[in-house]
């Protein structure tokens, strides 16, 4: 067996969360409506502030299509990420690791 390549967080509607409290880096994101329509907001912040730096929504029931951002080496958020998903009994799935410092690319 091996190990992921990325870390995996569920965050549903009920639980607002921290994904992180220091800097990483999202690699792919996905988001399940629920009974209710939903949106979600990914915030550069380790609470409820800071720039809304990806959001999405989905219908009642539907799923939206995956934000895959591995090819273009993810989404930094330099700060930490906090996850606010809205919508009666949705959930945001996000794939993420910690952001490195790469020397030369700072």
């Amino acid at each position: 067996a091996s190990l992921p390549k990325y870390r995996f967080t569920i965050v549903p509607t009920a639980t607002p969360a921290a994904i992180a409290s220091v800097p990483i880096r999202i690699m792919r994101v996905e988001f399940v409506g629920g009974s209710g329509n939903g949106t979600f907001e990914l915030k550069n912040a380790a609470t409820d502030t800071g720039d809304v730096i990806i959001n999405g929504a989905a219908l009642i029931g539907t799923t939206m299509p995956p934000s895959d951002y591995e090819k273009v080496g993810g989404v930094a958020f330099t700060t930490a990420c906090y996850a606010k998903p809205a919508g009666a009994a949705s959930v945001l799935r996000v794939w993420w690791e910690p952001l490195q410092n790469q020397v030369g690319f700072s």
